[in-house]
């Protein structure tokens, strides 16, 4: 069939479609862009007025309204070229279609749409690869979509309901991606190896302690990192946290960019049957200059592809992310766009917030359970001793993590939403006011202490290290059981 004229008997068909049926112009003025979905100019130049008339008054066109809009048209184009115009619409006004249904023109507009699609995909991926431009032509096949004009649907009695699995519940679902945002050098990556060694070997997840309890079989990570050496760090960190480096997995090709190598990376988390991947951080997989990451529309599309990826191979992805100089509460304080935080399901914020070396593990979105309390780990120095290839011994000197259980903590005291970078932070303010209350007053009950500092809406935690920073000295006066009471007060 010849595309390339206006008269060919499938694009008449359609255009009889879309000036007679208004449900087949309710499908295809969504999808309307100029300069149109037809192949010939005439044609979308009458498809283009179904649709303006359709968005304006929610109707297909009669005869007299595409006269109105070709008299119009005529004005501006000259009247050289009215008579071509009129005679394709008087054309398609005497087209007989038989009065075909509504299900049937949306079928023979899906037809002819696709058909002009996988031309001018041809056209394209053609002079790409003439030029050499392999990437390209390979974008232009990922990107293509058919045009589908059919209203299919299901209801919600049709969708089958599923149980919702974890890998580390309620911190990395499987089918889902969570991203981790933190300051840098607060132990975001040493978090994720640690999460790691334990999927490699089977271990039970935090806070569970490292290695005594194999709760599912050993699986493979696959793990890709943008900033740390594999040689020097990432393997020595991997050895410390006692993972199984035969089930660590990075693609051989590098760098890797996104979205060029996600049939690249797909295809190594089904080849090794992976069950976690991370992407650390994901910042600097970004493959396309033209997208920016402070931009909503450019961060769902750039994630899309991913978060579809993650559902067909049903693995649980971990994205790693910076948090940004300004303060704002933790699901606002990633780099970019709010779009990373949105196009996950779930949102760790990870980091130090009093400066006590106890790094926070906490929840700033959750949307699949309830949130559970924070989590607390300690990064340890730690020793690793390797064989050269030359067969002679060195140490290595890394660090793991060691975790301390659940913390009050939350994930926006970790990215200090309510910090006043320019004054004292929580824990300062609350050492203060201990002084000033303990100072004038000699001792206090415990518990009307603590009352009083919490007010300046701190968590357990903080109070406990302000405490012990102010030089509080905590006994019991007064007899022990009922009749006695701790009381504060500071020390000589």
């Amino acid at each position: 069939m010849d595309f390339d004229k206006f008269d060919g008997d499938e694009a008449k068909r359609v255009l009889f479609s879309m000036l007679h049926d208004a449900k087949v112009l309710e499908r295809v003025a969504p999808l309307w862009k100029r300069p149109g979905l037809f192949a010939a100019s005439a044609s979308n130049t009458v498809g283009d007025w179904c649709v303006r008339h359709w968005r304006k008054h929610h109707e297909a066109p009669t005869k007299k309204n595409v006269v109105t809009y070709m008299e119009e048209w005529s004005r501006k184009e000259g009247k050289d070229s009215i008579q071509s115009m009129s005679d394709l619409v008087e054309d398609v006004f005497r087209t007989d279609v038989d009065n075909p249904s509504t299900q049937r023109s949306i079928e023979i507009a899906d037809l002819h749409f696709n058909r002009v699609q996988a031309n001018q995909l041809k056209e394209r991926i053609g002079q790409e690869g003439c030029n050499g431009q392999l990437p390209k032509v390979l974008e232009e096949i990922e990107k293509f979509e058919p045009i589908n004009l059919n209203d299919e649907h299901v209801t919600a009695s049709e969708v089958e309901v599923k149980n919702l699995r974890y890998l580390w519940h309620p911190f990395l679902p499987y089918n889902e991606m969570t991203i981790a945002d933190g300051f840098p050098g607060q132990g975001k990556s040493l978090k994720t190896l640690d999460v790691a060694a334990r999927t490699s070997n089977g271990w039970a997840m935090p806070p569970a302690p490292r290695g005594e309890v194999c709760v599912r079989k050993p699986a493979s990570v696959v793990l890709l990192t943008g900033e740390d050496d594999w040689g020097h760090t990432v393997v020595p960190r991997l050895m410390a946290a006692g993972a199984d480096l035969s089930k660590i997995h990075k693609p051989g090709k590098e760098p890797i960019s996104f979205p060029h190598d996600l049939p690249l990376v797909e295809s190594l988390i089904r080849k090794t049957k992976a069950k976690l991947l991370i992407i650390d951080p994901i910042m600097a997989f970004i493959g396309d200059a033209k997208t920016d990451t402070n931009t909503e529309s450019h961060v769902r599309r750039f994630l899309l592809p991913l978060v579809e990826m993650t559902r067909r191979t049903h693995i649980s992805t971990l994205l790693v992310r910076h948090f940004k100089k300004e303060g704002a509460s933790a699901i606002h304080r990633g780099m970019g766009s709010q779009a990373w935080t949105a196009a996950c399901r779930i949102q760790i914020a990870v980091g130090d917030p009093d400066g006590s070396g106890t790094v926070v593990v906490a929840l700033g979105k959750c949307n699949l359970t309830a949130k559970p309390k924070s989590l607390g780990f300690r990064i340890e120095p730690h020793t690793v001793h390797v064989t050269g290839e030359t067969g002679k011994d060195f140490s290595i000197d890394t660090a793991r993590i060691e975790w301390v259980g659940e913390v009050e903590t939350t994930a926006n005291d970790v990215a200090g939403a309510d910090r006043n970078q320019k004054g004292p932070g929580k824990k300062e303010r609350a050492v203060e006011l201990i002084q000033v209350i303990l100072e004038e007053d000699g001792e206090m009950d415990s518990e009307e202490l603590e009352r009083q500092v919490m007010r300046l809406g701190i968590s357990k935690g903080t109070y406990e290290l302000a405490k012990k920073e102010a030089g509080v000295m905590v006994k019991r006066t007064g007899g022990l059981a009922n009749k006695g009471k701790w009381v504060c007060s500071l020390r000589n």
